[in-house]
């Protein structure tokens, strides 16, 4: 694909310029909670799209312990105006000195990273940190075979490799990427098994050091034209005795329909080549999965002479870890 060279360069300067903390007093609507704040400045020329993630940790004794993880969803900025985000982690936290470390892609690029060290004021009728609980699962990712028709389960354990007692509540969720998608007349509808999939059961406890297993059940429904695949996500959301937050995860369900044949297929959509600086230029691209199954994004951009010979290569960097059917993935570079 021929590019879109453009110039003179627009002057991109998108900035994580500050990371803080504030503890939220209960109220009769909601209870009491701790939000983190994140300012964005883009003091450049261009729009851009941001996304990160900003990493609570608190100081126990001569450690850092990890709290929660607060993720910016992925967003737009203007040039010329400064924004404050707010993220909620969901659970009160004493006070004490905590780290905040934030991390800001612009065009799915690691950008801009920050450490900050604050004095925390926090919630004074709480003396322990409700930290997020990694659990574990078994296998990660559940793949299981069926046709049109037929009835097919398959068993998911979850670990709590920490001493906290948690409970647990799971759900089945249409994937972000399949969401508002469509090709023709082809949607995202059309590739989510998350309607005829049930997990059982939906709430349960881990004591910790425990383990629980979980059935998942596919009920594919007769129908014509099937899809060779289906997706969708298994939530959980783990609680503390006392209801706070014991942080969230989530894992795929790929259900293979064995009647269909999978066709991996990519196209290329578009590919731009700017001049940031003099000697500099930025790579952006996106590509569409126009295939019937997920694949695992990965793109090179070459720069050549009139004749073939390669002036450069970059690998180009994206936030995807993978790209359903539909899915439009940005590179950059």
């Amino acid at each position: 694909m021929t590019p879109n060279i453009q110039g003179p360069p627009a002057r991109e300067r998108i900035e994580l310029a500050d990371v803080d903390m504030q503890y939220v007093a209960a109220t009769e609507e909601r209870p009491g909670t701790t939000t983190v704040l994140v300012q964005v400045k883009n003091s450049g020329e261009t729009y851009g799209r941001l996304a990160g993630k900003v990493t609570v940790l608190r100081q126990a004794g001569k450690h850092w312990q990890r709290v929660a993880d607060a993720t910016i969803p992925e967003r737009g900025i203007i040039p010329g105006v400064t924004i404050t985000l707010t993220e909620d982690i969901e659970r009160r936290l004493p006070s004490g000195r905590y780290k905040l470390q934030g991390i800001l892609r612009v065009g799915g690029r690691p950008k801009v990273r920050i450490n900050k060290e604050i004095d925390f004021e926090g919630d004074p009728t709480i003396t322990t940190v409700a930290a997020d609980v990694p659990l574990m699962l078994q296998p990660p990712t559940m793949t299981i075979q069926a046709v049109p028709g037929s009835r097919r389960s398959t068993v998911l354990t979850v670990q709590n490799p920490t001493e906290e007692t948690v409970k647990v509540a799971c759900g089945v969720a249409v994937p972000p990427g399949l969401r508002g998608v469509a090709m023709g007349s082809i949607t995202g509808d059309d590739f989510t098994c998350a309607p005829w999939t049930e997990v059982n059961p939906q709430t349960f406890t881990i004591r910790g050091g425990g383990q629980r297993n979980i059935r998942i059940t596919v009920k594919f429904p007769h129908m014509e034209n099937a899809q060779p695949n289906y997706y969708a996500d298994l939530h959980l959301q783990a609680t503390y005795p006392d209801g706070q937050s014991a942080g969230a995860m989530k894992a795929m369900i790929w259900v293979q329909n064995a009647k269909a044949e999978s066709e991996p297929q990519a196209q290329a959509m578009s590919l731009n080549l700017a001049q940031q600086e003099e000697d500099k230029y930025s790579v952006t691209a996106q590509f569409g999965n126009v295939g019937n199954v997920h694949f695992t994004p990965a793109a090179t951009a070459t720069v050549a002479t009139g004749i073939g010979s390669i002036v450069v290569r970059a690998e180009l960097e994206t936030t995807a870890r993978i790209v359903l059917p539909l899915g439009t993935p940005q590179f950059s570079g």
